[in-house]
């Protein structure tokens, strides 16, 4: 969104695409978007959002407990937690739809 606001205020005011000006918009704008991040995430714990579907909840919660158990047992870093992670994420995808 920053960004598609960026490109049509370089159109408008042509000064702002010039390369130095460019380089401080874009840090700065970077600057602001991950200040509003790091805010909202303060109000928002995106770990206590509940899925309404049960199954789903369910099937979300396994998931993850095993992943964690895998974590604790060998360690994120070893092949074991990243095989579980390929397969949770695997499991995960066929509950997540994005066009309902």
């Amino acid at each position: 969104m920053f960004t598609a606001g960026e490109n049509w205020l370089e159109v408008e005011v042509p000064l702002l695409d010039l390369p130095i000006v460019k380089q401080l918009d874009e840090a700065g704008l970077k600057v602001l978007s991950d200040a509003i991040f790091q805010q909202l995430t303060l109000f928002i714990d995106v770990s206590a959002i509940k899925l309404v579907n049960a199954a789903r909840q369910n099937a979300y919660d396994n998931a993850s407990l095993q992943l964690k158990i895998v974590a604790q047992t060998n360690g994120i870093n070893s092949d074991a937690y990243k095989a579980q992670l390929a397969s949770t994420l695997a499991a995960m995808s066929k509950f997540t739809d994005i066009a309902h």
